[in-house]
């Protein structure tokens, strides 16, 4: 049983009108920056939720509020992290990619019910493709139904001591490093990018970005190596099509928004 106490300490269950207020827009902004990035292979909802987690925080009023109980700190990480998983799934049924672990898991599944995802998967299966897309409709909202059904029990895992809950999910990082190679090596780059992911967090400097590069940094260098030698020089590659036009253009302004968003604050504060 919860004590008067610890249910005081957890405060209401369900969403107040105040808070839907508060998260509605950063929802919107931050759900397809999650789709976009469950499209990209290896990304996953981990990086979406970092990145739109990041994203808002930057362009937010009041910045000094995550990290400290922001209803928008929870509403975006988890509205970015559902539309990451379902942009996984393009990839893998597009082209034969799983863009997860989850999707990989399913692309495996496929492949042993003599199914191969592509495009002819669509003209040739289009009934296994719609049973797929049905059944994530009627999951969700069966998955709806269970978390408010279980929302009581769930928070109760908020009452866990740190002294237990990082102990624990240590141990089982060390774990999940060790399983993938079986080499001590990965314990020592482990604590590496662990140190340096401190070093960036002190310095305020995101940590999505730099979790985005290592997964798939080597694939986008491969990639651009073999546009390079198809397009016989670097700039030939950055105009090609609109697309890389586009994505050249992004880029540049992704860059650029944290400083132009930094000398527009401090402008406004001179004014005022």
């Amino acid at each position: 049983m919860i004590s008067k106490k610890e249910k005081k300490k957890v405060g209401k269950k369900s969403i107040t009108k105040e808070q839907w207020k508060t998260t509605k827009w950063p929802i919107i902004r931050q759900a397809p920056i999650g789709f976009l990035i469950g499209i990209l292979p290896g990304a996953g909802g981990s990086i979406a939720s970092m990145l739109s987690y990041t994203t808002e925080q930057q362009i937010s009023k009041q910045p000094q509020r995550f990290g400290k109980g922001a209803i928008e700190g929870v509403a975006v990480p988890e509205s970015s992290n559902n539309a990451a998983s379902v942009g996984a799934f393009i990839p893998l049924l597009t082209m034969g990619i799983p863009g997860s672990g989850t999707t990989a898991v399913i692309l495996g599944a496929l492949i042993m019910l003599g199914l191969q995802p592509g495009p002819l998967l669509f003209e040739n299966d289009p009934e296994t493709v719609w049973t797929l897309v049905n059944s994530m409709f009627i999951g969700n909202l069966f998955l709806v139904i269970i978390n408010i059904l279980m929302i009581g029990l769930l928070i109760r895992i908020l009452d866990t001591p740190p002294k237990i809950l990082y102990p624990l999910i240590l141990v089982l990082a060390f774990i999940g490093t060790y399983t993938l190679s079986y080499s001590v090596i990965d314990f020592y780059i482990l604590v590496i990018f662990g140190l340096i992911g401190l070093v960036m967090k002190l310095l305020k400097f995101p940590v999505a970005p730099l979790i985005l590069a290592v997964i798939v940094g080597s694939d986008m260098e491969q990639n651009f190596r073999k546009s390079i030698v198809a397009h016989d020089n670097f700039f030939n590659v950055l105009f090609a099509s609109p697309i890389t036009i586009t994505l050249l253009v992004l880029t540049v302004l992704s860059i650029a928004y944290p400083f132009i968003v930094g000398w527009i604050k401090n402008a406004k504060q001179g004014r005022a």
